[in-house]
């Protein structure tokens, strides 16, 4: 029997014999090896347009943004060396990092200080096929985590993270108003005395900005106007909780009685020595507006403005959130603001009271992340906020600007790209352009598919080109030439994004590409596994559910009556306070209006 190596080793042998018998023939034969070498890797090589060089990332481009991840992934690397991953198919149970043997079906997403921004209309898939797993994957690795779900309690991303985060060792609190899960937290923890002018500018900021609707009017007098008296009732309840040596009485309830006080400048007026001035201060547009007639019309419309910022917010069956002692985040007593290590912070919104909630989660949100970014961190703080557009937060362009080196690692989550444009032009554009890694889903509108298209630019493509001559004279005929024309075509049709389907985008990452290019496009249809997704799904939501019955078994009834203790508040503010005469005392004491909704 023929040994199996043996054949087709004679034939090879008969060729080299005949090699050695004609130098010449080698000569040739060498040549020929070396041009088929230098085809085939210049076939590796992207070509260079003339007239337009856009292109799709190829299979060597994507390669080198997998070696990017492996050299991150499960080594405990440092916020601006760790990486995002998601494994295939979508719906997997969330596994822990083995190596880079199971690599095959993961993609990554390096250089995460860098900021991420993913576009999809709703029901596009950008929150199933991306935000979450990526999310996941910054629990698997033990990054901090801050999370705003606009549809907490209600399908939203809390429903998913808050198990897996507590499977994986994590500490989760949240601030959810009208959830048995929320703690409480007081904004005037961020105002740290009566004098704190600059911290409480920054509170009544946030707090009017997400207080107004995107197509409200605003009045170039009493909004600015109004937005200063708010300061200085908020600097006043400060002073009285000092004053009074009761800290607790620092809330937003005793900001609204403030602000119902009858005859507040007059008050304001009689009682300037004893207010702290920079507390006195902030009430000078309302101490020179009052007077009689117009003057008292001014001051009139000065405190409505002042209360139509603050009413919304003061319900009943929401003030045990935000009045009282803090236990929203409080990781750590001696830094109750600090989330650090394998923590989870959640801010919730009350969908149904978005008007009376949003503004003091957006306070509350703001403050907290600005906190936790302004000192070196060895760990990512990942600060996941889908439906951005719901929020009204200029700064967040300034976290992905200034603190990529403190270990922000943003992602945002938009429906089209007319969302960003609340903030201006400009800004909108530095979101795009701060944001190193994009993934576009189909957008459902076309003008945001027509920007995509833009950045995405041209690509340059040959077409063959048939012309044809006739001749005259003796011996005429037709001649035919053909050639090439180069052409400029886009990379992306404007039509293209809105014909997407379910879980397909585009991926733009600064690891994909060689050492000439990087953040090269490249189309991606997420792998999705029904019924394993259905299956995780509904082991997260029995797990949310004994989330849930744990912390109303744990949680006391409300217990405050908030009409009560509004009274209390006002008698406190009327002892402090007082009118000048006798007259003016007796009409003072009569029963206040009530702000509450009970």
């Amino acid at each position: 029997m023929k040994n199996i190596f043996s054949i087709g080793v004679k034939p090879l042998n008969i060729v080299i014999a005949k090699l050695k018998a004609d130098p010449q023939l080698a000569i040739i034969g060498l040549m020929l090896i070396g041009i088929a070498i230098m085809t085939l890797l210049r076939s590796r090589i992207p070509k260079k347009g003339k007239t337009a060089r856009a292109r799709w990332a190829n299979a060597d481009d994507l390669k080198n943004s997998k070696a990017a991840g492996l050299a991150c992934v499960g080594k405990n690397s440092r916020f601006n060396d760790a990486t995002y991953y998601i494994q295939e198919p979508i719906g997997m149970p969330p596994q822990q990092w083995q190596s880079p043997q199971k690599a095959s079906n993961i993609l990554f997403f390096p250089q995460i200080n860098c900021g991420i921004l993913v576009g999809g209309g709703a029901g596009w898939g950008k929150t199933l096929n991306f935000i979450e797993p990526v999310s996941i994957s910054a629990i698997l690795e033990g990054h901090s985590v801050v999370l705003f779900d606009y549809k907490f309690d209600n399908n939203g991303l809390a429903e998913s993270l808050m198990p897996v985060a507590i499977d994986y060792g994590y500490q989760v609190r949240a601030l959810a108003p009208g959830s048995v899960l929320s703690g409480t937290f007081n904004i005037f923890d961020l105002i740290k005395n009566s004098a704190d002018l600059a911290g409480v500018r920054e509170v009544i900021g946030c707090l009017v900005r997400n207080n107004t609707s995107k197509d409200a009017k605003t009045d170039g007098f009493f909004d600015p106007g109004g937005k200063t008296i708010l300061e200085g009732t908020f600097l006043m309840a400060r002073w009285i909780a000092e004053y009074l040596n009761v800290p607790s009485y620092a809330n937003i309830l005793m900001a609204s009685q403030i602000l119902s006080l009858p005859n507040l400048s007059k008050r304001l007026e009689l009682h300037r020595d004893k207010i702290p001035p920079w507390c006195y201060s902030a009430f000078s547009i309302l101490t020179g507006s009052s007077g009689e007639g117009e003057k008292n019309n001014t001051e009139g419309g000065l405190l409505a403005t002042a209360s139509k910022f603050l009413s919304p917010m003061i319900l009943p069956n929401f003030l045990d959130n935000f009045c009282g002692t803090s236990t929203f985040p409080r990781f750590d007593e001696a830094e109750p603001l600090k989330v650090d290590g394998k923590q989870m912070i959640v801010f919730g919104v009350n969908q149904a009271s978005e008007q009376s909630t949003l503004p003091l989660i957006a306070t509350a949100l703001e403050q907290i992340v600005s906190y936790n970014l302004k000192y070196q961190r060895d760990r990512p703080l990942v600060i996941i906020l889908d439906e951005f557009d719901t929020l009204n937060m200029p700064v967040v362009l300034d976290w992905l600007n200034r603190y990529r080196s403190s270990g922000c690692s943003l992602i945002i989550g938009i429906q089209y790209l007319g969302q960003l444009e609340k903030y201006g032009k400009a800004r909108a554009e530095g979101f795009l352009a701060s944001c190193a890694t994009k993934i576009w889903f189909n957008p459902g509108n076309p003008e945001t598919a027509k920007v995509l298209s833009d950045l995405l630019s041209k690509q340059e493509i040959e077409l063959p080109t048939v012309s044809k001559s006739t001749n005259s004279g003796k011996g005429s005929g037709t001649s035919r030439t053909t050639g090439t024309q180069l052409h400029q075509v886009s990379l992306l049709e404007a039509h293209e994004p809105l014909n997407f389907p379910k879980g397909t985008c585009i991926i733009q990452s600064p690891a994909i590409g060689n050492k000439d290019e990087v953040t090269l496009p490249y189309k991606h249809r997420f792998k999705f596994n029904k019924k394993l997704n259905t299956k995780f799904r509904a082991e997260c939501k029995r797990k949310y559910r004994v989330l849930c019955d744990v912390a109303s078994r744990s949680k006391p009834p409300q217990s405050q009556d908030y009409a009560q203790l509004m009274r209390e508040y006002y008698q406190i503010l009327n002892d402090i306070l007082p009118l000048g005469s006798q007259e003016e005392v007796t009409q003072d004491m009569a029963e206040p209006m009530s702000t509450l909704n009970i």
